[in-house]
Parts: structure tokens; sequence; C-alpha cells
């Protein structure tokens, strides 16, 4: 019996060295960490805006503020892939608001994503901007999204 078990441990050692592609190997998980995007944040910064000199018509004052809006997109551990960011500046009067100027761009926070702004427009009391990001694995693009948002002023200079 003894001898049966070694003769059939002898086998399998030597169809082990013959043959390593028999074996099942690990899969090379380096390159599927986690970069899908699960949700994202918004930030919105105001810029200081210049009472002391506004722009005066007639008896309406208009009041110029500058604001960006960060749209980070994120994975589930809440580490960022890559970010959007919306420039705007609005003129406002207590009675109206206006976009006057608009500006996007992307940053890429991690290896797999490369994001790219693909259009950037105001209307109204609007600034708005869309970008595509894609996520790449070993040289290839796995995934495409596409994302936008919006930066408004309200009649009263309020941002969101």
């Amino acid at each position: 019996m003894k001898t049966k078990i070694n003769r059939l441990i002898a086998i399998l050692c030597i169809l082990i060295i013959c043959f390593p592609s028999a074996i099942p190997a690990q899969a090379d998980t380096s390159d599927q960490e986690d970069t899908t995007i699960a949700y994202y944040t918004v930030t919105i910064t105001e810029y200081p805006e210049s009472p002391e000199y506004p722009e005066t018509c007639a008896a309406r004052t208009t009041y110029t503020k500058t604001a960006s809006k960060v749209i980070s997109y994120k994975n589930a551990s809440g580490t960022t892939m890559w970010e959007l960011t919306i420039n705007a500046t609005f003129k406002y009067t207590g009675t109206s608001s206006t976009c006057t100027a608009a500006s996007a761009y992307t940053t890429n926070c991690d290896s797999h994503w490369k994001a790219s702004v693909t259009s950037c427009t105001r209307n109204g009391n609007n600034a708005t901007a869309n970008a595509t990001g894609k996520r790449y694995s070993s040289g290839t693009v796995v995934e495409t999204v596409s994302r936008g948002g919006t930066l408004s002023c309200s009649k009263y200079g309020v941002i969101s």
C-alpha cells in the first residue's frame, strides 16, 4: 500500500514538473483595481466679489460674481478617478442674472482614467459643461462614461 502511494505521489510530481500549464494560474489582478465610478461629490467655490466697484446703469446696480464647481467622480472606496471643473462669471442685479463667461477642464486623478471636456456653454444664468471619461485596462478602453454639470447664479447672486 505504501508503495502505491509513493508511486502516485511520484507520478503527480512528474506531471506537475512536465506540465505546469495544467495547474490553474492565479489571475493577474494588478490591473483590476476598483476603478469603476460609484458616486460623485460637488464642491462650489465663490471668489470674492467687488461690490465697491459695481457697474451702475440708471437706477440699477450690477454686481459681478465668479465661481467654480468641481465635480469629483469617485470609486466605491472614495478614491477620486477624475474631476470636471466648471468656471463661470456672472452679472446679477437683484432682478436678473446672466452668465458672461464660462470655461471648463478635467483633471485625471487615477492612471486608469483619461477624461476630456466635450462641451462648455453658457445660456442665461447657467454655465454647463460636459465631459467624457475613458477607463483603460492594459492600454484598451474598457469603459466610457459621459458626465456633466451646471453652475448657476440666481438674480440675487446665489451660486448653485
